[in-house]
């Protein structure tokens, strides 16, 4: 699962000298054996206990995919009991490393004529969970790189770097228009729209379930531990997935994404549906399969830096002429602009404007940004003072009223009361979505209001309409 990150700025490594543009080395594919496909698609599994793979004869008339290696589809983690639903929580015993049976063989998908398989078993299968993996922390122009999805039991592990527009014709119609299981599925949802024109709707998301349900930790691997008693491998969170081969343990990541997630997904169906929580959270899920990718380049972006509005004009104007020229070198090189130059060294240099080797070291340039950037940034920054360009004026915000900070006083007050006396989550009382929209507008008709639902609006309408005077 890939966290998303906004192409004009992304974290820089400070130890490490960032990678070239990310050119991949051809894959090294898996030897090829027919794949076995379950004759019945298997129920979601309840909990992460062992289980034997089912096998029965891959479609006929598809290629056949690709099996993983042994080595990356028989993980070794730590299987723990899983615990309740309660907030509180025992600490475990530590428990022996033991070998977690999967729930299927993955298959590798890196050809056309292999999708037509993947469709089918998609069409026929009772429950899919889908996950992604990028390159946006390692690329300036970032895609999807890899694909899972966990078919009824059967995995697939899509290379979309080789079949992205095949992938998107070939699995669009599968994935429209029914239910879709995944984990903090904003990014993966904007990207699917971006790369493969794929709109999942509905979905049913575990981590709005599980923060609807007052987990303290919404991530993936903390909701499969807590739920199945799995602790998962996190090395791989920030991996490049654009680099090709992926290596095995690479693949082990990619694939728990998706293995476990058909459990996690009904463990939290049925509490949501035990706390009387179902149109609260397929109002969170349906926000959901609305994201859309809002990366790349913004003019008025370095705004957001801390200090830019403590600079005078001139550096003001500086520091617009180096984030447009950073943007420039970052999509030359295809590497996130913030690996490059990071934005605490752009204001250094805005500030105090060098105009020499020596004076681009003691504004923070590092060996190897000197060595590839500095005759370029040198070149620039002289142009820049002879002409600086204009500057594009700080993003608008819009002036609160004083019945707007009351209304909003109010509000919050009663939602955090609510939420002690019924023991639940302040977006299951009241959504901040709603309770920005209820601020400016006040409650006249509630059917207007995003995200509050018709259940909400029975139960608190006169109460907000009060509270919104």
């Amino acid at each position: 699962m890939t966290a998303a990150r906004s192409a004009s700025d992304r974290p820089a490594r400070a130890a490490a000298r960032p990678a070239a543009a990310a050119t991949a080395r051809p894959a090294a594919a898996p030897a090829v054996r027919p794949a076995a496909a379950p004759a019945t698609p298997p129920k979601p599994p309840a909990a992460a206990a062992p289980a034997r793979p089912t096998a029965a004869a891959a479609p006929a008339a598809a290629a056949p995919a690709r099996p993983l290696p042994a080595s990356a589809t028989r993980p070794a983690v730590v299987a723990r009991s899983p615990s309740n639903l309660s907030s509180s929580r025992a600490k475990p015993v530590p428990p022996p490393v033991m070998p977690l049976a999967p729930a299927g063989e993955p298959e590798w998908i890196d050809k056309a004529e292999q999708l037509p398989a993947v469709a089918e078993a998609l069409a026929a299968a009772p429950w899919i969970a889908l996950d992604s993996e990028g390159n946006s922390m390692h690329a300036y122009h970032e895609k999807i790189c890899l694909l899972q999805l966990n078919a009824g039991g059967r995995i697939f592990l899509i290379d979309t770097m080789a079949v992205a527009a095949a992938a998107g014709k070939a699995l669009k119609s599968k994935l429209e228009g029914r239910e879709i299981w995944l984990h903090g599925g904003e990014y993966d949802v904007g990207c699917l729209k971006r790369d493969l024109g794929i709109a999942l709707s509905p979905v049913f998301d575990t981590q709005q379930a599980a923060s609807m349900l007052g987990y303290d930790q919404t991530g993936y691997g903390s909701v499969v531990d807590r739920l199945l008693g799995v602790r998962l491998d996190k090395a791989f969170a920030t991996h490049d997935w654009g680099i090709r081969p992926i290596e095995p343990a690479a693949l082990t990541y990619a694939t728990d994404d998706v293995r476990h997630l058909p459990a996690v997904a009904e463990k939290l169906k049925a509490a949501v549906k035990r706390a009387d929580l179902e149109e609260e959270v397929s109002i969170a899920c349906a926000a959901v399969a609305e994201s859309t990718w809002n990366g790349g380049f913004s003019p008025d972006g370095f705004w957001k830096i801390k200090g830019v509005r403590e600079l005078p004009v001139q550096a003001r104007g500086m520091l617009c002429a180096l984030w447009s020229w950073r943007d420039g070198i970052a999509s030359e090189r295809n590497q996130p602009p913030g690996r490059l130059i990071n934005n605490e060294q752009l204001l250094a240099l805005a500030r105090h404007s060098p105009t020499s080797f020596q004076h681009l070291k003691a504004a923070g340039m590092r060996g190897w940004q000197l060595a590839e950037l500095g005759d370029s940034l040198i070149a620039m920054m002289q142009a820049a003072r002879a002409s600086l360009p204009p500057i594009p004026p700080p993003p608008r915000t819009r002036d609160v009223s004083p019945q707007e900070e009351e209304r909003e006083r109010k509000l919050k007050d009663w939602r955090r009361a609510e939420c002690e006396r019924r023991n639940v989550t302040l977006q299951a009382v009241l959504p901040a979505k709603s309770l920005e929209w209820l601020k400016q507008h006040g409650a006249g008709d509630l059917s207007e209001v995003p995200q509050l639902g018709a259940k909400r609006a029975k139960l608190y309408g006169e109460k907000l309409k009060v509270l919104c005077r």
